[in-house]
């Protein structure tokens, strides 16, 4: 089946044509002369007499140029060649984060979605978004990180309209206990952006669990800038971080994931110290600091020099979190026990951020989905397109070649063809 774009774009097309015929039917003939006997007692004539009417002069070139007409029309106005099938395809988004309680209490809620559906896509999504089957969704128990809903929206917004082109109605279901940490002020729009209506089964929320404080907390010395620095920050020895100037270790990594921070923050040998502002958590200080070379932030951002350069990331780790800090300090001096850097250094070394999830309203995204909603955007067939417009030179430059033809006389109907002229 084929479709159309733009389908108000016909009417310039219908206008076109319209012209065109219109311009082909005004034609003034010459009349075709006739002997007469009693010519001889005519007066002679200055000027040939001439007579109008109306009759379609060139109709192979009429067909040719509406013909170009039409395929130039159709080019513009988006021709989509679509298949579809009757019934219902519907797209379940199913929540797999560390926010679901359950994690087989997707399984019955995916039964029923499942039934009188044409055809059933299934994306899973924890951290990232994935593509899945239903079988295989069932079978998984296991459970994710943090949730992103927003990226799983995208996802799930292609396979709508992947579908669009198959069926006559898609249909979009999520299955989240949507909890804050899922959900961003940019998730509205994504929901209003998804063609076809997108409803939401909630799941229970898991309960946040309390943080324990594992032992094994560490500092370097007093000593080390670091250590004197974290002392300072905190009033003494934190009992919810180990603080590491070399690699990761396997103690280090074991605190993390029993819900401590772990924080790697490397010595620089011979440190090439410029003043530069550090931010962190809205706290900024400005010190002769120098960055650690090498690809040690692979986690996300967690503070950033004066420029933007990242200058700390963390990254999660079981029931707690592993941060590595790329600002080198001074050897000598007292910048790092100043007030404004003990600050930064508070926030570097701060507890692990705690899970949020506490349930939103639905009602909170249905107020931009449940507005006048996108019907996305209808990309015509690029291949078909070209077709048509290739069509179109051919048609025109057949017509050149026929009216160019009939200017040198090669063709035929010489006696009529000098004394037609378009009006």
């Amino acid at each position: 089946m084929m479709a159309f774009a733009s389908p108000l774009v016909w009417w310039a097309v219908a206008a076109a044509v319209a012209g065109i015929g219109a311009l082909h039917l005004l034609s003034w003939r010459r009349p075709r002369p006739r002997l007469l006997p009693t010519a001889r007692f005519l007066p002679a004539a200055t000027q040939p007499s001439r007579f109008r009417r109306l009759e379609p002069s060139d109709l192979s070139v009429l067909a040719i140029r509406v013909l170009a007409i039409l395929a130039i029309g159709a080019a513009a106005v988006g021709p989509l060649l679509r298949w579809r099938v009757g019934g219902v395809a519907r797209v379940v988004v199913v929540d797999r984060s560390r926010a679901v309680a359950d994690p087989r209490e997707h399984i019955s809620v995916l039964d029923s979605l499942a039934t009188g559906v044409a055809e059933l896509r299934v994306i899973a999504f924890d951290t990232v978004a994935r593509t899945t089957t239903p079988d295989g969704l069932r079978a998984d128990t296991t459970v994710g990180g943090r949730g992103h809903l927003g990226a799983a929206l995208i996802v799930a917004a292609r396979a709508v309209a992947d579908a669009h082109a198959r069926f006559d109605s898609v249909e979009v279901a999520v299955v989240s206990p949507l909890v804050e940490e899922e959900v961003d002020a940019a998730l509205g729009r994504i929901v209003a952006t998804t063609r076809g209506p997108v409803t939401f089964r909630r799941l229970r929320a898991a309960a946040p669990a309390p943080r324990a404080t594992p032992p094994g907390s560490a500092l370097p010395s007093i000593d080390d800038a670091v250590g004197a620095s974290v002392r300072v920050a905190w009033g003494g020895v934190p009992a919810h971080l180990r603080l590491s100037r070399a690699s990761l270790t396997a103690a280090d990594s074991a605190f993390a994931r029993d819900g401590g921070a772990t924080v790697v923050w490397p010595i620089v040998a011979a440190p090439d110290s410029a003043v530069d502002a550090i931010t962190v958590d809205g706290v900024s200080a400005v010190a002769p600091v120098s960055r650690v070379a090498g690809d040690l932030l692979s986690g996300t951002p967690r503070a950033r020099f004066a420029d933007g350069t990242p200058a700390a990331s963390e990254e999660p780790h079981g029931a707690g979190c592993i941060r590595h800090v790329a600002i080198g300090l001074p050897v000598r001096g007292d910048a790092v026990l100043r007030p404004a850097f003990t600050a930064v250094v508070r926030a570097l070394t701060a507890p692990c951020a705690s899970p949020r999830l506490a349930p939103v309203d639905a009602a909170v995204l249905r107020a931009d989905g449940d507005g006048p909603r996108a019907a996305g955007v209808m990309r015509p067939d690029p291949m078909l397109q070209r077709a048509l417009l290739a069509l179109a030179l051919i048609a025109l430059g057949v017509e050149w070649w026929m009216r160019r033809r009939r200017a040198v006389g090669v063709t035929g109907n010489a006696a009529s063809r000098p004394r037609r002229e378009a009006a």
